[in-house]
């Protein structure tokens, strides 16, 4: 049975995309992997998203967009990366967040319920997989010399970043967090890679991939989902 309200949610929020993909005039670039992507992205989110409770859903679709408003403007105000379009965040990005992380969100739920992996129930150990990229984006940071781009929006972003990932992954169950870190980093790579082949974006140094954005996706995914859970919403659980 089809929940009309969330239909109409996510169907609100694909048509912003389609819009923003319009008006920035992405569709000059003939980008066939990402339009292809984005439709099975769609689809597969009008069928997960239906599962979820309205409000969940709601609170969900908010606070990635209000994320990734600041999170990208972070980023391609100092030239991590640059858009088509120009613009400073795009409202590609700004929206697509929204449909990505129900994506994501859905897909994990999936994979955790089908999954039998046993993991050490101790909250310290939860924090793992935060304190792993949180390396991971230092390395990278200081080996390709993003440190010269970082300035103080950009650490309050990162920081905000780290401290709400570091809550949310400490009282919740370590399966549900690696395996919110491993779909967001597997599906964020194939985003990613997609949209700078095609030309929709490009990243700092002319590389494939930024490996500093790759690896801040478990963060962007553990504080969408800690800015939830302040709303009394918590997808780890059935």
């Amino acid at each position: 049975m089809i929940n009309k309200k969330n239909f109409l949610i996510i169907a609100i929020l694909v048509l912003f995309n389609l819009v923003a993909f319009l008006w920035g005039e992405y569709h000059t670039l003939m980008p066939i992997f990402y339009i292809a992507g984005f439709i099975g992205i769609s689809i597969i989110s009008f069928w997960l998203g239906n599962k979820l409770e309205t409000k969940d859903l709601f609170v969900l679709a908010v606070s990635a967009t209000l994320l990734s408003f600041v999170d990208e403007y972070a980023h391609t105000s100092v030239g991590n990366l640059a858009y088509f379009d120009q613009a400073v965040p795009s409202p590609l990005t700004v929206f697509g967040w929204s449909v990505f992380m129900i994506f994501l969100v859905g897909i994990t739920r999936l994979i955790v319920k089908t999954q039998s992996l046993q993991t050490v129930n101790n909250k310290i150990l939860r924090t793992l997989p935060v304190i792993v990229s949180l390396i991971l984006i230092l390395v990278v940071t200081v080996l390709q010399d993003y440190l010269s781009v970082f300035n103080w929006v950009l650490v309050l972003v990162y920081l905000f970043l780290f401290v709400a990932s570091f809550y949310y992954t400490y009282v919740h169950p370590l399966k549900w967090n690696l395996f919110l870190m491993i779909t967001s980093l597997i599906l964020g790579l194939c985003m990613e890679y997609v949209g700078g082949l095609e030309g929709l974006w490009t990243f700092r140094f002319n590389d494939p991939i930024s490996l500093l954005i790759l690896f801040s996706w478990p963060l962007r995914i553990w504080a969408v989902n800690a800015l939830c859970f302040a709303f009394d919403v918590d997808f780890s659980k059935n």
